[in-house]
């Protein structure tokens, strides 16, 4: 049995409904706090997105500075190769895990959004526990080798759809990481969609918008699948 995990500050948004029966969970990147992801998400078009939604930010659990979380610290050689703080990220998942299962019990349905590190914390839920989402969608991020290894992932991992986009001219994260991580995704056989936009590693409003059209068709999907179910 595990310890308790460190408890991870979430911010609600009003849904248009007083029992939301889904919610978009945002994960911020490092160096940042949930407001970040938060101040885009005036993009996310009504429209796309059904009143039963609720859109949760979730912050990091360890703090850099004012205003500044990480999921995990890292370093990068010189080769590319990153390595990771194990213990920072496993505290981090394993609390993340938690705000999971609890969104879960309170809506059924739960989205993960997340933007750089936040899309790596998402990428790892979705490879260790894709019975806890329903979509995962992730913006500038790096696939997380260092923190699920070489397991087979889940066989449930198959149906749960991946959104991937990325900067060309990320400087942080190349492009060759998307790409491969899109790759490594068909391989195990989840339904992929995504573009790849003329910018660099920030989100930007078109960004944000054109993910959120792809969730609010993944939420009709699974919002009639569960009705039929």
């Amino acid at each position: 049995m595990r310890e308790p995990a460190v408890p991870l500050a979430v911010v609600h948004q009003a849904p248009g409904v007083p029992r939301p029966s889904a919610t978009l969970m945002l994960l911020h990147g490092y160096g940042v706090y949930e407001d970040h992801l938060l101040a885009f998400a005036q993009h996310l078009d009504p429209q796309d997105l059904a009143p039963c939604l609720r859109i949760s930010a979730v912050r990091a659990p360890h703090r850099i500075g004012p205003g500044a979380y990480r999921w995990f610290d890292y370093t990068i050689d010189a080769d590319g190769t990153v390595s990771i703080n194990a213990d920072e990220a496993r505290i981090a998942f394993e609390a993340l895990l938690d705000v999971l299962a609890r969104e879960r019990t309170e809506t059924g349905l739960v989205f993960l959004l997340g933007h750089s590190q936040g899309g790596t914390m998402a990428l790892s839920v979705l490879l260790a526990r894709p019975d806890l989402l329903a979509g995962c969608a992730v913006l500038g991020a790096r696939f997380p080798s260092e923190m699920v290894g070489g397991a087979a992932p889940d066989d449930r991992v198959r149906r749960v759809p991946v959104y991937v986009a990325h900067g060309r001219h990320d400087p942080r994260i190349p492009i060759a990481k998307a790409v491969a991580t899109r790759e490594r995704l068909a391989r195990i056989g989840c339904p992929l969609g995504g573009r790849d936009y003329d910018v660099g590693h920030d989100v930007t409003p078109v960004m944000m918008a054109d993910a959120g059209r792809w969730l609010g068709q993944r939420l009709a999907a699974a919002t009639v699948a569960t009705e039929e179910g």
